[in-house]
């Protein structure tokens, strides 16, 4: 596994690159527009990770009888799962419920 995806490397980069962008969006933008770069540049670290590794010569792929490979599938199924909770918590105004009704 660690051979085939470069020890994870590409992912963490292109992850990293992802959580920048959305960490500078927050200044320009409301953060429910961030957590929509978040969640849009999410969707494609898989995808970028693939072709930078392809790119650099990593071939992306393990063997089928790698016990390994099904825990990344169940890794990402739940990571799908969890992103409209994300967004949905995202929208929900905490800061201001704390400050109306906590501080009374």
């Amino acid at each position: 596994m660690k051979d085939s995806y470069g020890y994870g490397s590409i992912g963490v980069f292109v992850s990293g690159v992802i959580w920048l962008l959305s960490s500078l969006a927050v200044h320009f933008y409301t953060p429910q527009k961030t957590m929509l770069v978040l969640i849009v540049g999410g969707v494609f670290i898989f995808p970028l990770s693939t072709l930078i590794g392809k790119l650099t010569g990593i071939k992306g792929e393990h063997r089928k009888g790698n016990p390994l490979g099904k825990h990344a599938m169940e890794g990402t199924i739940w990571m799908i799962m969890c992103i409209p909770l994300a967004y949905g918590l995202s929208l929900h105004d905490i800061w201001s419920y704390y400050l109306r009704h906590v501080q009374t």
